[in-house]
């Protein structure tokens, strides 16, 4: 399929992400009743409820939204759990999907992944740190979950610190142990931090979760943090994973 310039789509009305995408399986069409298409694909958010969402087929990859004839299109799949009976609206400034409420009025939500690590460090010199991976997934006991970003550890007493320089009011997430073995009893926890110039921290919050738990929901107050600090960790075949990590700020 071929892209239209962002140009030839900029003013389109939004229909309703209820018009979906169907993948199904059909006998070969008359070759009078093919042609060819010209669709938008890329760059388009989705948030619903005021949280940035990245859908997923059935088996967990990431799926772009499309745009064609002034319309949404999104598989039906990768709506389970996302839409129900919540208003639907878009923002054409920003290319945003909005399902369900949209974030605080007057408050812009930002990926963590938009800004550089200030530092990242390993428990001893070698080991190996966190990294921030975008566009990436995990998997639990085989079953693979896609995010738009993901912090992962796989040695304890992991850190890695971002410079926020105090724009920020807040920060958003999801923490769980990524493992594949059944009857892992591996525990770990996530420690946000701030820290000022002169390198002093202070634990803001703490998160704990064991192989088999439920992801965490993480929201933390960050009003006035210089930098903050994630501390967590991982053990063999087992991954710390902090993902889908937003900022918020007053505009």
């Amino acid at each position: 399929m071929k892209k239209w310039d962002k140009q030839m789509v900029k003013g389109f009305v939004i229909g309703v992400l209820a018009s979906v995408l169907v993948a199904t399986t059909i006998a070969p069409a008359a070759a009078s009743a093919l042609r060819e298409i010209r669709v938008s694909m890329g760059g388009i958010k989705i948030y619903v409820d005021g949280n940035l969402k990245k859908p997923t087929d059935a088996k967990g990859n990431v799926v772009e939204p499309l745009i064609y004839d002034g319309t949404t299109y999104l598989p039906v799949r990768a709506l389970t759990g996302m839409l129900t009976d919540k208003e639907v609206s878009w923002d054409g400034n920003t290319e945003t999907v909005y399902i369900g409420k949209r974030p605080d009025t007057g408050v812009k939500s930002v990926a963590l992944d938009t800004l550089k690590p200030f530092e990242s460090k390993g428990p001893t010199s070698g080991a190996a740190a966190p990294s921030m991976y975008k566009e990436t997934s995990f998997s639990i006991l085989g079953e693979k979950t896609a995010c738009f970003n993901c912090i992962k550890a796989v040695n304890r007493d992991s850190s890695i610190t971002y410079k926020v320089n105090s724009e920020y009011q807040s920060i958003h997430g999801k923490f769980v142990l990524a493992y594949d073995k059944l009857g892992s009893s591996v525990e770990s926890s996530l420690g946000i931090y701030s820290v000022d110039q002169y390198g002093e921290e202070t634990l803001l919050k703490e998160y704990s979760a064991k192989c088999g738990d439920a992801p965490v929901d993480v929201e933390v107050n960050i009003s006035g943090c210089n930098f903050i600090k994630f501390k967590m960790g991982g053990w063999s075949n087992v991954s710390s994973c902090f993902y889908d990590i937003t900022l918020t700020t007053a505009e």
